[in-house]
């Protein structure tokens, strides 16, 4: 079990070379938002889909960040679920750290901002999977 586990993860955190990222905004000077369209699975009003933030600077080491997030359409607010840091741009290189949220939060998006532009993209798209 522990083995299937490991073999799942590791093809979910570099899985980044399939991925199909469509840019969808930058967020100030700190990143470019990239959402994989191939992954947005729709449950009534919830979108679940990886999404990679392409840093400018890097942080702890890395210069992209990707995660697998819960968007809430209806209320406007998001949780997140798993995260990963890679050495190079665009989840490419070296994984350089992995983790799961505990209990993920639900965090309400604030108007205007790139969360909602990425929000509004996500929920435009009529996904049905």
């Amino acid at each position: 079990m522990k083995k299937t586990l490991f073999v799942l993860l590791f093809f979910a955190f570099n899985s980044s070379a399939w991925a199909s990222w469509i840019y969808v905004v930058t967020s100030g000077d700190d990143a470019d938002i990239f959402i994989d369209t191939a992954t947005i699975k729709r449950t009534g009003d919830n979108r679940r889909v990886w999404e990679l933030l392409n840093l400018n600077k890097a942080f702890e080491g890395g210069m992209s960040m990707r995660f697998l997030t819960i968007y809430d359409c209806r209320n406007e607010r998001y949780q997140r679920l798993n995260w990963s840091i890679h050495l190079e741009p665009m989840a490419q290189g070296k994984v350089l750290g992995t983790g799961n949220y505990e209990k993920p939060e639900w965090e309400y998006i604030a108007p205007r901002t790139a969360g909602s532009d990425v929000l509004k993209f996500v929920c435009a798209l009529n996904n049905s999977k």
